[in-house]
């Protein structure tokens, strides 16, 4: 009782074992004695088994059988064989010469009541009970109460012989069934002994009931211990199913990948969705054959499938990207990770393999070349097709203002010179577009860049350049940067060239070069008080 429902129910314990007592005849102040006991070794062994050893009174634990026999069984009962033997001494109910011999009676008595008793009822008190196991479980008790009833009416009177019906009940039905199995063997026994039948008449009763005792106990014992290995057991193999099957849900919700494992020897031994989607193998096609059916008919040749086993079983990992084949023939480009698989010792037990289909990306790739390659034949074209108009537009203004500036007025001279001037703003936009288009091709190279140092340089490089005059700069500590350099000159010189061009109409030009912080980014920006535009156009 204490152990399912808790310490505040001792009072009843005590109660029940004075009364008990009390009116079988024992002194009152014997009876005190006993019950005092009788709660002592109840409420210790409770306690002991919740707080100290963590039992679980549903003895499906290995553990909690050994804690439970351990300190229930052998160590608290001394309290209540100790206490109730004194008591009955100190009560003169009986004589000192037969304390030794009573305690031990009571002792194994409480012991036994612990073992046979306890176990019933803590495996009972839960309601549940197998679906479609009450014909095994019938068949089961019919067989038990006639094979102990026949061998114990039998002359040979082997008893042990029912063990293997306790064997039955503890691995079928757990420590429920180990318990129930137990207590009707204990009953038909003690039914058949009190009549003088079976194995435990033939001695003294001191003799008798310690082989009594003896039987009831290694069956009580040997039917826990056994249930209760069997309920980890099946407890494991469950928890171990469920994962597996939690594994195979999420390796099937991934679509966009194949998952599949690999024997030693490279042989697939389990097979994903995503890999039949990717590869258009279904499993049962593909358990059993070599990865190497994967690989195009030149690399299976070359080697590779057992390259890329050895390199991943010294690595511990292998990443390969190739061509593969599907079940149809077809080809996609793969991006694969071979990782081997080690037992505890460190021993190879398999690889595992991941694989995705980056046929899409490769042939984005490819694609992006061509146009690239396009790009640069236009950029070249664009360099050598309409520079050479400019140079000769160029070149007959100047023959023009040099060899007939004697014939032409000054109009005529003003409109040559826009003309020369234009050429060369056309070029230098020729050579704008051709810097940009190489700088967009380029990969980012990003590292630490010191912003103040590269505003000043571009300052500089603009400052070289022959104009009317320049603004007055105001250049602040700017924070450092990560960015491809390349790249972030190029944005200061476009926007301080910007800054320069439109603010040298006015009185007093002025450009600003500065930073602010929002949150964890920095905000770079070129400020001036130019011309501007209407904010209306501003995407």
């Amino acid at each position: 009782m204490l152990l399912l429902y808790g310490l505040r129910y001792w009072p009843g314990i005590a109660l029940g074992a004075f009364l008990l007592n009390w009116t079988a005849g024992v002194p009152f102040e014997g009876a005190a004695g006993i019950a005092v006991g009788n709660t002592l070794e109840a409420v210790t062994a409770a306690w002991l088994l919740h707080r100290v050893a963590g039992f679980r009174p549903a003895l499906e634990r290995l553990r909690d059988v050994l804690v439970f026999v351990t300190l229930a069984a052998l160590a608290s009962t001394t309290l209540s064989a100790t206490l109730g033997v004194t008591s009955l001494w100190a009560s003169g109910v009986v004589d000192r010469s037969a304390v030794g011999s009573l305690w031990l009676v009571w002792w194994s008595g409480d012991a036994l009541g612990d073992l046979l008793v306890a176990p019933l009822l803590l495996t009972w008190a839960r309601a549940d009970w197998p679906r479609g196991r009450w014909p095994e479980a019938g068949a089961l008790v019919l067989v038990l109460v006639l094979l102990t009833t026949l061998l114990l009416r039998n002359p040979l009177t082997y008893v042990y012989a029912v063990f293997p019906v306790v064997v039955w009940a503890a691995v079928r039905f757990g420590p429920r069934g180990a318990a129930t199995a137990t207590a009707l063997i204990a009953s038909l026994t003690i039914w058949h002994t009190l009549r003088g039948l079976g194995p435990f008449v033939g001695s003294t009763p001191t003799g008798n009931l310690a082989l009594l005792q003896t039987f009831i106990t290694l069956f009580s014992v040997t039917g826990l211990v056994l249930a209760a290995v069997t309920s980890e057991r099946s407890a494991a193999e469950q928890a171990a199913h469920e994962g597996e099957e939690r594994f195979r849900l999420l390796v099937d919700s991934v679509q966009d990948y194949a998952i599949i494992r690999l024997d030693p020897a490279g042989r697939v031994v389990s097979w994903s969705v995503g890999a039949e989607r990717i590869k258009g193998y279904p499993a049962q096609e593909i358990l059993g054959r070599e990865f190497s059916c994967f690989y195009t008919p030149e690399d299976a040749t070359a080697g590779k499938p057992a390259a890329n086993l050895r390199e991943a079983a010294e690595r511990g990992r292998c990443e390969i990207q190739g061509w593969r084949v599907r079940k149809d023939g077809s080809h996609f480009w793969a991006d694969a990770v071979l990782t081997a698989i080690r037992d505890r010792d460190g021993a190879l037990v398999g690889f595992a393999k991941v694989t995705r289909d980056l046929t899409e990306r490769k042939q984005a790739q490819e694609s992006l070349a061509r146009t690239n390659a396009e790009l640069e034949g236009f950029s070249y074209s664009v360099s050598h097709d309409l520079r050479s108009p400019l140079r000769a537009i160029d070149g007959y203004a100047r023959v023009l203002l040099e060899d007939y500036a004697a014939a032409l007025d000054a109009e005529a001279q003003r409109l040559l010179n826009a003309v020369r001037d234009n050429a060369k703003r056309m070029g230098q936009l020729i050579d704008s577009l051709l810097r940009f288009s190489r700088l967009g091709r380029q990969a980012l190279k990003l590292q630490p860049i010191d912003m103040t140092g590269l505003a000043r340089a571009a300052l500089e490089d603009l400052r070289q350049v022959p104009g009317d005059g320049h603004p007055e700069v105001s250049l602040q500590d700017l924070p450092p940067a990560v960015g491809d350099r390349t790249l972030l000159q190029q944005v200061l010189a476009n926007l301080l060239s910007n800054a320069f061009k439109f603010s040298r109409t006015r009185p007093r030009p002025r450009v600003e070069i500065a930073a602010r912080l929002e949150g964890t980014e920095a905000v770079y920006f070129v400020r001036d008080n130019g011309v501007g535009f209407d904010m209306a156009y501003a995407d």
